[in-house]
């Protein structure tokens, strides 16, 4: 954190938490609200003209339901309360925790179609247009030829040109 928010950047777009509500002794929306919050106040405090965007916590059958909802509750009075936009892609992709619609493979991790589904829904925020859609245009190539969730995670986003003015959000582990 210290080292994005001391590049003073234009967008910050966090999406945490799923990892900790599916681990032992974090798995709870205090730790999650916790977190969120402490990234959000040093960004505050370092770098107040930062447009920060809190993302939900996207639904997975491999986490309980219920607390990811709490938890996503408790992210959306946050953002009220620091007056800070919250992005809500649960609806959007539920198919990822009931298996349909070619979301996941594994109830978890996201196939191309689900984050272009994702894209789609940022897109106006990461462009300044509300009307703006996605760039991401081509969900053919599903796995990049690799199984379970290394093969969601390369998808189309492998295959896409980047230049100096795109704006990359990245994440999880790998």
């Amino acid at each position: 954190i210290e080292a994005i928010a001391a590049g003073k950047p234009k967008k910050v777009f966090v999406m945490i938490g799923t990892n900790d509500l599916g681990t032992a002794g974090i798995n709870t929306t205090a730790h999650v609200l916790q977190n969120v919050t402490l990234m959000v106040e040093r960004f505050q405090a370092v770098s107040p003209e930062t447009e920060l965007y809190v993302q939900s916590i996207l639904p997975s059958n491999k986490r309980d339901m219920e607390l990811q909802q709490a938890t996503n509750m408790a992210l959306k009075a946050l953002c009220a309360e620091k007056k800070i936009t919250y992005i809500d892609l649960w609806d959007d992709l539920l198919g990822v925790a009931t298996n349909s619609g070619g979301l996941s493979f594994d109830n978890l991790h996201l196939t191309a179609d689900a984050y272009k589904i994702w894209c789609d829904k940022v897109a106006p925020y990461v462009k300044d247009n509300p009307a703006a859609t996605s760039v991401y245009t081509d969900a053919a190539q599903q796995s990049g030829g690799l199984g379970g969730s290394y093969g969601m995670r390369t998808t189309v986003f492998s295959k896409l040109p980047v230049d100096g003015d795109d704006i990359l959000i990245i994440g999880d582990e790998m």
